[in-house]
């Protein structure tokens, strides 16, 4: 919980409870459980997901994500999936960096192929 919210400029100014009433909110919202223990008692995958919340609860101009296939399940995946299509519908602008040809078709809408430091071409991802 408090990871999530650390960030946020009026952190300091919020009571636990407050913060206990975001997190609950922006748990449902974003279809997600996340238990409330430290950090360190955390998964991995899990501590990834608290990554993707604390961007989806910041709602940043920019996000860039990079390679997420690695360290999340299939479904968790498509769950982070979900949030950067709402934050992209929202007017972020989600730059995902991935090798993965899979991960781009499920996930893009505008396809950069880059090799060896060289921007080869830019296209718009067509849907079949």
């Amino acid at each position: 919980m408090d990871n999530i919210y650390m960030a946020s400029p009026e952190y300091g100014f919020m009571t636990r409870k407050i913060i206990q009433k975001r997190f609950d909110s922006l748990m449902k919202e974003a279809d997600c459980y996340i238990p409330n223990v430290r950090v360190e008692n955390l998964t991995a995958e899990q501590k990834k997901m608290v990554e993707v919340i604390r961007c989806y609860e910041e709602h940043p101009q920019l996000l860039i994500v990079h390679e997420l296939a690695g360290s999340l399940s299939y479904r968790n995946l498509m769950w982070a999936n979900t949030l950067f299509t709402k934050l992209k519908n929202s007017g972020t602008t989600v730059l995902y960096l991935t090798s993965k040809w899979e991960d781009m078709l499920k996930i893009g809408d505008k396809v950069s192929v880059l090799r060896s430091g060289k921007n080869l071409g830019t296209t718009a991802r067509r849907k079949y």
